[in-house]
Order: C-alpha cells, then structure tokens, then sequence
C-alpha cells in the first residue's frame, strides 16, 4: 500500500502514520459499522470515525480510495431522512437516532468532499441532490440539516474551484439554498463554512448574487446581532463579515441602507 501521511486532532506522530497502513485492512469494518443493518449507534459512531480519519489524511485524494466507494451508503443515508418513519422510526427516541445517523452522514460526506482531489470531486457532487433531502426533511432535527447545509457549502466551495465541473447554474441553486439556511442556530459550528463559501462568491463576484442581496444583509445581521454565533466565527471571518457589510453600504444598491444600520449597530 502507498504511504499515507494523516494528522489526526492537529498532532503528528510516527504512530499514526503506521496506522495508515493498517487502514485498508481495518475499513471494511467501518463501512460495515455504518451499514443499513446495524443499530443506530453503530451506524453514527462508523459515520463519524470515518468522516474524522477522512478529516486527518493531510495530502489531496489520499483518502479517496477509501471515500469513493461510501458514495451509495451515504446517498442512501442522507435521502432516507426525507421518508415518511417506518414504524421502527415512529418512536421519539428512534426519530431523534436517525437524526444522529444523517448529521454524521452529511458531516462524513463533507469530510470526503474536503479531502477529495479533482477526479474524485466530480463523483463527490452527487451529494448535492443528498445534501437537500436533508434540508426539505420534516423529520431529521436542525444538527443533521445543519450539517447537510455545512457539507453543501465544502462542495460548493471545492467545485468552485474547479469550475468545469459543474453548470454554473447548479453552482448557484446551491449557494442559493446556502443563504435561505443562514445563520445555522443548532450546531453553531457549521456556520464557519457557508459564511466563508459566501463572503468569498461576494468579494470575487461570483454566482450573480445581487438578486439574492436583501437575504444576504439579513442573514449576515443575524450572525453579527447573535454573540452565540458571531463569537464562534474565525476573527478574520467575523471582520470579513463586516468589511461585506461596508462594500454593499457603499454599493447603491437597495440593500445598501439595511447594510449601513447594521454597520453602525455592531460598532
């Protein structure tokens, strides 16, 4: 097996990177955890170790071997949180399971989607589709949307950055669903992404979003007037919120003047 470099909670260490090759022999059980067949907990603790492991392999389309072949168990995880419960689901407890199972599932596949390489990511993008399942469910709760809304904007963020991978126009269904979401109130961490994907569409003029800037203003009001959520933001992000905020205050456009009073609120 090649060698693979991980760095797993920021530390490297020479036995990790023996573990590495111990993966390719030890995944199939982790797939098999995160399998339809297995209880709930099962199910999210698979989920979630894979999406960490995924989360520390340092070098672009390292784990894509790995990643690539979850691609149906993940789409069938994540558009299951839009059927109606069967009568196994019907109690609260085991409602409030599937949740667990689909936050893990979308935070798995955005964790494959952030480490994958170009060839991958193409593959990868059929998360979309997933992504919104979750979204237009009414039965998952908001940590398993919010992070459905966190893994479209890793999408969104990596396939901008290979723009003949996808229509435009499906690039800005995606951004548009990502502002409808904003801010993210239940796992407040996940904001950090779609922000970023955002501020970064507005500043290089990406998308054509002057259609979409009133929510914008909004949105982003929101984040700056809830400390809950604005303190959980990067500094340099929350200052890059404000420095948005200034641009369109200075734009002429008709959000200009909601971007100036939130401008002098947050002072």
């Amino acid at each position: 097996e090649d060698d693979l470099e991980i760095e797993l909670l920021g530390q490297e260490d020479q036995s990790l990177c023996d573990f590495s090759g111990l993966l390719p022999s030890l995944f199939p059980f982790l797939i098999d955890w995160a399998g339809a067949h297995q209880a709930g907990y099962l199910r999210k603790l698979g989920f979630g170790v894979i999406a960490s492991l995924a989360s520390a392999f340092r070098q672009p389309a390292s784990f894509d071997r790995f990643g690539l072949p979850l691609i149906p168990l993940l789409n069938a995880t994540l558009f299951q949180a839009d059927h109606a419960p069967l009568c196994f689901w019907e109690d609260p407890e085991q409602l409030e399971a599937r949740s667990g199972i689909v936050r893990n599932a979308a935070f798995c596949a955005a964790a494959l989607v952030s480490a994958a390489g170009s060839e991958a990511l193409a593959r990868y993008s059929c998360f979309y589709p997933a992504f919104c399942a979750v979204l237009d469910s009414k039965i998952v709760n908001g940590l398993a949307k919010d992070n459905a809304v966190g893994g479209m904007a890793r999408l969104l963020q990596a396939l901008l950055r290979q723009p003949d991978s996808a229509q435009r126009a499906e690039l800005r269904a995606m951004m548009e669903r990502i502002i409808r979401a904003l801010p993210l109130k239940h796992d407040i961490a996940e904001n950090a992404a779609p922000v970023s994907v955002l501020l970064s569409c507005l500043k290089r003029h990406e998308l054509d979003l002057d259609d979409h800037l009133p929510q914008i203003v909004e949105s982003l009001g929101s984040i700056l007037s809830q400390p809950q959520i604005s303190e959980g933001l990067e500094p340099w992000s929350r200052k890059e919120v404000l420095d948005c905020l200034q641009e369109i205050s200075k734009s002429g456009s008709p959000s200009a003047p909601q971007a100036l009073e939130l401008l002098r609120s947050s002072c």
